[in-house]
């Protein structure tokens, strides 16, 4: 009996040797495909990479430099003091500025940085004496920097910074002024904000000399840490702004007033659609005063609600016939 079993028992271990032999004989071809396509898919892979950081460092560098600049770098634009006009007094020799710069206050929130919307837009309304919910929605909005309000007054910007409210701060700027009324918005212009933030002259003199009074921005790059300060020990790109010129006026400053006084008078007198007024020095040409009526305030330009009377009447007149030689 014994010696049957030992026959038998080498035959089944024979056979499964075999199977197993077969099995891996079978198994081989279809062992090379998985490894060809695994081989291809990683060459594949590989191709991509290659391609792709082929583009990140050609096509795309421009692109992530300046979203690294963003995150590394602090830009500010400089900005330029802003040219005086003045008109002259011929009785007392003294200049009179009519259009000049002067220190303004900007109001802006850091909604991320403010926890209590509800609070703060209260005490915001409380300051600026408002009620809408206007506040409200700009300071719990999901934006990073909202303006809001500008060219508040020097109390408002001291109330506000006592105050010490989280995600509100204050910014000194630049508006310009006119603090002669009554001398004729037509001849003057006005300057308004760009989307840029550049100040552009419009109409008048500042529009006919907006290159004189402008003057050039500069503009600051520096390095920043983690916080967004400043590195002392970084780089620093500092290009200077230029600060514009200033022009005096052969308008004089008594006529002036008389001239703007007299034609709103005769067009109200006779109810006329409009009227203008000019008075040259005979013996030179030069302008002594230029009015018309209806006229606009330069400083509330924004409050026009006849855009026709910002056309000046004297346009095709040669801007250089104000300026004092």
């Amino acid at each position: 009996m014994y010696p049957c079993v030992a026959i038998w028992y080498s035959t089944v271990v024979n056979y499964s040797r075999g199977y197993s032999s077969f099995s891996r004989v079978r198994e081989s071809p279809l062992l090379e495909k998985r490894v060809t396509v695994i081989a291809v898919l990683f060459g594949l892979g590989l191709v991509f990479l290659l391609l792709r950081f082929f583009q990140l460092q050609i096509f795309d560098h421009k692109t992530y430099k300046v979203l690294a600049s963003d995150q590394h770098e602090i830009e500010a634009t400089l900005v330029p003091k802003r040219g005086t006009i003045y008109l002259k007094d011929t009785t007392s020799e003294k200049l009179f500025p009519v259009a000049k710069d002067r220190d303004a206050w900007l109001v802006f929130a850091m909604p991320r940085e403010i926890k209590e919307a509800k609070t703060v837009a209260e005490e915001l309304n409380a300051i600026f004496q408002t009620t809408s919910t206007e506040m409200f929605d700009k300071i719990s909005s999901s934006s990073t920097y909202v303006v809001l309000q500008k060219d508040v007054s020097l109390e408002i910007a001291d109330t506000l910074r006592a105050k010490r409210l989280p995600g509100i701060g204050v910014s000194k700027g630049v508006a310009r002024l006119y603090p002669e009324r009554g001398l004729g918005g037509q001849m003057i212009g006005f300057v308004s904000v760009q989307d840029d933030g550049h100040r552009v002259g419009k109409y008048g003199l500042e529009g006919a000399f907006q290159e004189t009074l402008a003057g050039t921005y500069g503009s600051l790059v520096a390095e920043k840490d983690a916080a967004g300060r400043r590195l002392t020990i970084g780089t620093l790109d500092i290009t200077q702004a230029k600060d514009g010129s200033d022009i005096v006026l052969t308008i004089d400053r008594a006529i002036q007033y008389k001239a703007c006084e007299k034609i709103e008078a005769a067009v109200t007198q006779f109810a006329a659609a409009s009227g203008v007024v000019i008075v040259m020095d005979p013996q030179t040409g030069a302008i002594l005063a230029m009015c018309g009526y209806p006229d606009f305030d330069p400083a509330n330009y924004g409050k026009i609600s006849d855009l026709a009377v910002l056309n000046n009447p004297f346009i095709n007149l040669n801007p250089d016939l104000f300026l004092n030689p």
